[in-house]
């Protein structure tokens, strides 16, 4: 796993989360999920606790859109709505964040390592597949440097000067 998969928050005030850009709302980046409904939003910058509003009943969800919404995108935007409506801030409580990957939620170097071995368990049952013997030696050596990321491609040999973009003749 990915460090930065292990990494969330835990919404207090909302004034340390980028709305838009922070893995806030079950680890899912508002932007790239619903970028259709950023597109359309006024605000496109800012604080979680800057899209809303506290009145008598307490938090208060407020977006504005640049256009009306055509019939197709409002069950879109009923999905983002929902995902905000379980989201409760509290005035008195800061940000946090948390590392997902320990029930504390404190970071550790031993947590992060067992969540890497974890991670490579789910991983063991592909590549008792890859070993099984149902290809020649040459196909699943082939297939390992393809699932390790070691076949070199025309685009690797680019980047390190060793052919033209442009080689005509290059077969990779």
């Amino acid at each position: 796993m990915p460090m930065a998969q292990g990494i969330g928050y835990l919404i207090g005030s909302g004034t340390g989360i980028n709305f838009w850009d922070d893995q806030w709302i079950d680890g899912i980046i508002l932007r790239s999920t619903f970028s259709r409904i950023f597109s359309l939003a006024n605000k496109k910058f800012g604080k979680v606790y800057e899209f809303g509003y506290w009145d008598n009943w307490g938090w208060q969800w407020q977006m504005y859109l640049r256009k009306r919404l055509f019939d197709w995108e409002k069950d879109y935007w009923a999905h983002f709505k929902e995902c905000l409506v379980h989201i409760h801030l509290d005035r008195e409580t800061n940000d946090k964040l948390i590392w997902k990957c320990n029930p504390n939620c404190y970071y550790s170097p031993n947590s992060f390592c067992r969540s890497v071995l974890q991670n490579n368990d789910k991983n063991r049952e592909l590549w008792r597949y890859v070993w099984a013997g149902l290809a020649p030696p040459k196909v699943e050596i082939f297939v390992w440097q393809v699932m390790k990321g070691r076949v070199v491609v025309k685009e690797d040999l680019v980047k390190r000067n060793l052919v033209q973009r442009d080689a005509s003749l290059c077969t990779l």
